[in-house]
């Protein structure tokens, strides 16, 4: 059993002037709220376990420092002895502790990501101050977190337009000529993940008008951002259940073949623009997203953790992240 040591105090020090405050945390969406919770039950429960491991290698190294002849004797002929039983236990922890640490940072990986663009969706949603900040150039880090995003939407639909192109011309039903239910819901996924990319497209095209707007009432250096084709990804995809197999083929080509060329050649042109930009403008590294998001993560450190629901915490994010088994091999409660 492991204790992760609780952030808070009973006379917490004063926050900072520009500390998050309990009423804009509350303002935040509930569900956004609970992931920054969560993620503070996670990093404090990986930090305990990073700081266990080096003492169980230690004991592991121990015992092997301590073995005699004879018991290494007995290892090499299968026979058990107390401190071979010793070394097996201690090893077996240490491999406990390493799988549980890799598990949680797993967690903490896919949560943190879940947690930053729920975050930036709220700073697109109610923050004016956020788009006219990336739309100077004054956030870099920003701006290259919105590419990021941007891309992966691409690498989402094209892959889920690929799997569906395959499932649907693969059981294709000549007879009635429909495609499979398991197509069906495979197309719905394209169709998904093409209003996405949509809807990032959309934003950052929104983001270049701003930015021109800003640039020419501020008679700064003038550096155009590009502005990203648009196209109707998701009805395009949408109506690809209507047609018969051939027409279909050539349909799922034709889209595959418009949106690969936007990641070939559109990316690659949108990261040229903005390198040119940032060359004109002294950009900030710290991007406000992230500075708000980490007051944010400092406050749900601060105020939202409770030692005693730490073992639940996990395990309910261990059933959510690894349905299918269990990967953390240990309860954590505070100490006694």
């Amino acid at each position: 059993m492991l204790a992760p040591t609780s952030p808070p105090s009973s006379n917490p020090a004063p926050s900072p002037p520009d500390a998050l405050s309990a009423k804009s945390f509350k303002e935040l969406p509930a569900g956004l709220r609970q992931q920054l919770i969560d993620e503070t039950y996670v990093r404090l429960c990986r930090q305990a376990l990073e700081q266990a491991i080096p003492g169980q290698e230690a004991m592991v190294n121990a015992i092997l420092e301590k073995r005699s002849p004879m018991d290494r004797l007995k290892v090499l002929t299968r026979r058990s002895s107390p401190v071979a039983e010793e070394l097996e236990a201690a090893r077996a922890e240490l491999g406990k502790m390493q799988a549980s640490c890799e598990a949680l940072t797993t967690i903490w990986t896919e949560l943190g990501q879940s947690t930053e663009d729920q975050f930036e969706d709220h700073m697109r949603a109610t923050n004016a101050a956020y788009i006219q900040s990336l739309a100077t150039l004054q956030n870099i880090e920003d701006w290259k977190r919105g590419l990021e995003r941007f891309e992966r939407r691409l690498n989402d639909y094209i892959r889920a337009l690929g799997q569906a192109r395959n499932g649907a011309t693969t059981a294709y039903d000549r007879a009635s000529r429909g495609i499979s239910e398991n197509a069906r819901e495979l197309l719905n996924k394209a169709i998904d993940a093409g209003a996405l990319l949509e809807d990032d497209i959309q934003f950052a095209n929104n983001l270049a008008d701003v930015h021109d707007q800003v640039v020419k009432k501020a008679h700064f250096p003038r550096a155009a951002l590009p502005r990203i084709p648009t196209a109707s990804y998701r009805h395009w995809t949408t109506e690809l259940e209507k047609m018969e197999i051939a027409p279909m083929q050539t349909e799922f080509n034709r889209i595959l073949e418009v949106i690969e060329a936007l990641e070939s050649e559109g990316v690659a042109i949108l990261h040229a623009s903005v390198t040119k930009s940032f060359a004109q403008y002294q950009g900030f590294a710290q991007g406000i997203v992230m500075t708000e998001l980490n007051k944010a993560r400092a406050y749900a450190d601060a105020h939202h953790f409770d030692p005693q629901l730490t073992t639940e915490t996990i395990r309910r994010l261990e059933a959510r992240f690894f349905p299918t088994g269990r990967m953390i091999h240990f309860d954590f409660q505070p100490s006694a």
